[in-house]
């Protein structure tokens, strides 16, 4: 939904694994809600993202990931983000598994259609969360992992 300066959305995602070798639940879903506002010189976005995994672990608790973002046009052509968010059982356990992630992103609008960008992202683990910012770089508890990232976007 987009009217005005106001925008909100709702999403929903549902998937069964048809894999009956695997013990447990075999349904994953999400729900991703978010709203903001436009106040001319930035734009303020909260958002919330539920989700459960296929898992195998009996009472995983449900992921939930809190946030809010500002993006600043800088000038005509560069705009600035920076968000801040909370994830909730990242392993599905019972307490302890929370973690932080920030996020500072710049963008250059090269044309029209065709942008450039840096992004920079952390992920601040508590005592049992293991929260990977690219799922490749092993995350460990009670850490900070981050990562960085370069890019082009072109809308066809």
């Amino acid at each position: 939904y987009a009217q005005g300066p106001v925008i909100a959305g709702l999403g929903y995602l549902s998937v069964v694994d048809d894999n009956t070798t695997l013990a447990g639940n075999q349904r994953a879903n999400a729900t991703l809600a978010f709203g903001g506002y436009d106040f001319g010189t930035f734009k303020a976005i909260a958002y919330y993202d539920g989700e459960t995994a296929i898992s195998v672990t009996p009472g995983a608790k449900r992921l939930s990931v809190y946030g809010i973002k500002a993006i600043v046009p800088v000038t005509a052509d560069i705009t600035v983000q920076a968000g801040i968010s909370k994830a909730n059982h990242v392993t599905g356990q019972q307490s302890h598994d929370n973690a932080i992630i920030t996020a500072l992103k710049a963008t250059y609008k090269l044309s029209k259609r065709t942008s450039v960008y840096g992004l920079t992202t952390a992920a601040n683990n508590g005592t049992t969360a293991d929260a990977a910012i690219d799922g490749l770089v092993p995350a460990a508890a009670n850490h900070v992992t981050g990562g960085v990232a370069f890019g082009i976007v072109h809308a066809f």
